[in-house]
């Protein structure tokens, strides 16, 4: 993919120093300090009320004896204990002085509490776990992170350098090396296997892994080649035996509006590095990648920030659904009816609750009767191998072995008979092992279901209660670069920052390997653990792991285990079912526009509707705004694929095409745009064929094969963190051209015409070529 960047440069740093990210370390009581001289910061947590009172000499755990939890919420207050008084600590580090504290660090904090692009951030590796909230707003991002909930990193940086941050979340801790995987390139499986895989592992029934195998509804594919159960069982089974890590990425746009949907990024840690599991119709999708750098970010590139609830992560293919999540059913066998939960009779509500609680107590009532059918298969199965256990005795029964010899045809079509009902093929054992499987896939999928509710009101509390948390907020203005930096874990002030800089710039020279581990402080896993050692040495004591998952739940962080089934479970949010209304159309008249500049403005100016305008013989021009079905209700998980979408504008552009074998130009913004690159790359109709793509803020890496004889072209805006963790670092296709142009010069007129118009007097010659044709094929008038 080529780029062509209309943007000024800017200047590069005049010392090492300058070309780091600000970061330090902040106790909590430091921390909640700064937030007050912020002028009153909102955290992007809360802190729970001090954890002694739970557990004192009157309550029920101190006449019981004090649990796990009491203990380690004792830790935590003690190690808060040892803190030094935060006025005084940050006077000594010459971050607080009389005019009050340092406007880096002020302008940080205010960034947390009011951001246009948020992310939150849940990583755990080995035995360490890490919490992040990363904000971004115009040029800076401000990045909050705790692996204890009593030592955080406070970051703040330019957009620029956001992708180098982010690969600091990934980076393996330096006691899991990286070795060889038994899980293929790229594997294809159906969402229901991989989560009951994972529950029949879990619970010591590897061998209901065949079963559940035999039972799946669609195939599991390695590398483009299906696979037999046997392989299938393997490739499955160690996708959740070598987990050893996990990431989640909840992201979404914030607004004055509440926020109404949610991107979710889930990868899972394997012996050979990262793999990205990435929902589709019928499958997850387990593909490699050996870690985030700033050429391989963002996993799941466009949706991580969602432009539109209507992105829907399904991939059209010709699959049965069933292999999705079932909807609250059983995916049992197709030569027996299957036991629809829907024929349960569910009890109604109280007429005085509210809708959400209506529908919370209707969900809990509906898991509640699948968990007793499952319940039942239990006990069946149960029932069946007791049965299966009369043959052999009726088999063995002396008066029946002695009855043989008065017939010994029958005797043996009789003993035939009795082993095949009882412990043969078909027989009531198969058959009660299979009831085990459908028993063990009914209670996950029950699990999937209440995992997606509980991750949506995690989403809810964290990233859609932002724009509420701020409100009455005036947050000061973020101050980039400033004395302040952190080498690693050495924290430089004013006073040392010229003896510093001089000795780090002869290191780099000396030294390149280095300076990863000096502008990075190496992997957030490993540099957040030692920091906190360094800055709190209770941590380092026996107790120190008490007070850090104490921390952890007193800040609201729950325990993030490492299993590749709440990887899965991460990523299924995805395939909840939401209706969805059919895009408006709509048709536009007059002549083809004449330049790149009137088609943005023939774009923005559409609301919430498909237009097609008709500008020759055969020839459309498709405009698909970024509002695409955008209907306010519950806050949902959306993930990587908007072929749901995609089906609904064909639909759309069919109905106002008049022409058979039409050719059309789509022209897209935000989700619009990815849509137009998912039509061009995999979708088909009848009716028209896709000569070129227009997107503006919409990375086309989303959809990384579009076919040659298409054209994709992408305008991005250089503030734009969709297009800098995008397009301009995903796609390497030759067919599309990517112009990145600077949106703060647009002063008053829309942001992408004005990169649009700064396109058109571009003297670029491929540029130039891309308009000359789409001129020649008529899209635009020459």
């Amino acid at each position: 993919m080529v780029t062509i960047d209309l943007t000024t440069p800017p200047p590069p740093p005049t010392s090492l120093l300058d070309g780091m990210a600000r970061r330090l370390a902040l106790t909590l009581p430091e921390l909640r300090l700064v937030a007050e001289l912020a002028g009153g910061a909102p955290l992007p947590f809360d802190v729970l009320p001090d954890a002694d009172e739970a557990s004192g000499a009157g309550s029920l755990s101190g006449r019981l004896g004090r649990g796990r939890g009491a203990v380690e919420d004792t830790a935590y207050s003690d190690a808060l204990g040892t803190l030094h008084d935060p006025h005084d600590t940050l006077r000594r580090r010459g971050l607080l002085t009389d005019d009050g504290a340092d406007p880096g660090v002020v302008g940080a904090v205010g960034l947390l509490a009011t951001p246009r692009l948020a992310l939150d951030i849940d990583v755990a590796a080995g035995t360490t776990q890490v919490k992040a909230w990363h904000r971004q707003t115009g040029h800076a991002v401000a990045s909050l992170s705790t692996c204890d909930g009593i030592v955080f990193e406070l970051a703040w940086f330019p957009v620029e350098q956001w992708t180098t941050e982010l690969a600091r979340v990934t980076a393996p801790p330096e006691d899991l090396p990286v070795g060889a995987s038994q899980v293929p390139e790229v594997l294809d499986v159906p969402y229901a296997l991989a989560d009951a895989v994972g529950e029949a592992l879990r619970s010591g029934r590897s061998d209901l892994v065949p079963v559940l195998v035999g039972q799946s509804g669609g195939p599991v594919v390695a590398d483009g080649d299906e696979l037999g159960d046997a392989e299938a069982a393997a490739a499955v089974s160690a996708v959740h035996a070598e987990s050893r890590g996990r990431l989640r990425i909840l992201a979404a746009e914030v607004s004055e509006r509440a926020t109404t949907s949610v991107g979710v990024v889930s990868w899972v840690l394997l012996k050979d590095g990262w793999h990205s599991l990435t929902p589709a119709t019928t499958t997850v999708r387990a593909s490699r990648s050996y870690g985030w750098t700033p050429t391989t970010w963002p996993p799941s590139s466009h949706p991580c920030w969602p432009r539109s609830p209507s992105e829907r992560t399904r991939r059209r293919e010709a699959t049965p659904r069933s292999s999705r999540p079932p909807p609250l059913r059983s995916p049992v066998r197709q030569h027996r009816r299957d036991p629809d939960v829907s024929d349960l009779d569910i009890p109604r509500t109280h007429a005085t609750d509210t809708p959400e609680e209506a529908s919370a107590s209707v969900a809990a009532d509906k898991y509640d009767q699948m968990l007793a059918l499952a319940d039942l298969f239990d006990t069946s199965g149960n029932e069946m191998r007791t049965r299966a256990r009369l043959g052999t005795e009726i088999l063995g029964d002396d008066d029946v072995v002695d009855s043989g010899e008065l017939s010994r045809a029958t005797w043996g079509q009789a003993e035939e008979d009795i082993r095949a009902t009882t412990t043969g093929k078909h027989g009531l054992l198969t058959r009660s092992v299979e009831l085990d499987a459908d028993a063990l896939v009914v209670r996950a999928t029950v699990l999937t279901y209440r995992w997606i509710d509980e991750l949506q009101e995690a989403a809810y509390k964290t990233l859609g209660s932002i724009a509420g948390r701020a409100i009455g907020y005036l947050a000061p203005e973020v101050a980039l670069g400033g004395a302040i930096v952190s080498a690693g874990l050495i924290e430089t002030d004013t006073l040392d920052r010229d003896g510093v800089t001089a000795y780090l710039n002869e290191l780099a020279e000396n030294n390149p390997d280095l300076m990863d581990h000096l502008s990075g402080g190496g992997g957030l896993l490993d540099g957040l653990h030692m920091r906190s050692l360094l800055t709190a040495g209770v941590l380092a004591s026996d107790q120190g792991a008490h007070a850090a998952r104490g921390g952890l739940r007193a800040i609201g962080v729950e325990p993030f285990g490492t299993d590749a089934v709440s990887a899965f479970r991460d990523s299924a949010g995805s395939f909840v079912e939401a209706s969805e209304p059919e895009p408006q159309v709509g048709t536009l008249t007059g002549a083809a526009p004449r330049s790149l500049e009137e088609l943005m403005a023939n774009l923005l100016a559409e609301d919430r509707k498909i237009s097609v305008q008709r500008v020759g013989a055969g020839r459309y021009i498709a405009y698909l705004p970024g509002t695409l079905g955008h209907e306010p209700g519950r806050l949902r998980l959306v993930g990587a694929d908007p072929t749901t979408s995609a089906d609904h504008v064909i639909r759309a552009i069919e109905q106002a095409v008049t022409e058979d074998d039409a050719r059309v130009m789509l022209v897209g913004s935000a989700t619009g745009g990815t849509i137009a690159a998912e039509i061009a790359a995999s979708a088909s109709s009848e009716r028209f064929v896709v000569d070129q793509v227009v997107t503006a803020g919409a990375p086309s890496a989303q959809v990384p094969r579009i076919p040659e004889a298409t054209r994709v072209l992408s305008l991005e805006d250089r503030s734009d963190p969709v297009a800098l963790l995008g397009s301009l670092i995903n796609a390497r296709t030759a067919n599309r051209l990517t112009v990145v142009f600077d949106g703060g010069d647009a002063e008053g007129t829309p942001l992408y015409v004005a990169g649009a118009k700064a396109a058109d007097v571009a003297e670029h010659p491929e540029l130039r070529a891309e308009i000359t044709r789409m001129q020649d094929l008529g899209y635009l008038v020459g």
